[in-house]
Formats: structure tokens, sequence, C-alpha cells
């Protein structure tokens, strides 16, 4: 079966429409993140599916800003990518952990 791209937006929070801070994505098995922008007012991840039958799976994704601590579940090796929002004053940037 061939692979495909799937997107993976980013949920805000119901009341404020913020960002959430952690995300549990639910992709097949195998899934590997490919690249984050900013699309459609919120922040959406792209991932390369290598079996759309694969049984799907948790990747807990956990946005930090500019600054600020990681959570400790976030791991630093696990880097996806960067957005730049507010006219670039607002830098977030995306790592996957447990």
């Amino acid at each position: 079966m061939a692979a495909t791209v799937w997107k993976f937006p980013w949920p805000k929070h119901p009341a404020s429409d913020a960002l959430l801070d952690a995300n549990a994505i639910s992709a097949p098995k195998g899934t590997r993140f490919i690249k984050l922008a900013w699309q459609h007012q919120t922040v959406a991840i792209w991932g390369v599916v290598p079996d759309q039958k694969a049984p799907m799976e948790t990747r807990m994704v956990y946005m930090i800003g500019t600054g600020h601590n990681m959570p400790e579940a976030a791991d630093p090796d696990k880097y996806i990518g960067t957005v730049m929002l507010n006219y670039d004053n607002l830098v977030l940037h995306f790592f996957e952990g447990k």
C-alpha cells in the first residue's frame, strides 16, 4: 500500500480560542511527522503515514514558547517544528514526548 500524507490540526481551548499546550494526536502506527505550520488560524502538523490500516496510536506533542521551561514529558530530541505568530513576536516550538 502506498504511503499518504495526513494533516493533524492543533486544537484550541473552546472558551478562549487559545492554542492548547499539549495535544494527544491519534495517528496510525509508523507515522512520521514532517512539517508544522500555521494554517487557517491554527497550527497543523503533517505526517507521512506508511500504512493507513495500521493500528492507531496516541502521540503526545507539546508546545513550548521561547524562554519557557520544557515540560519533563517533552523530548528535546523529538523536535517537530516552530511557528512565529503576532508579527513574529510570539515564537512557539513543538516537540513530541511521553
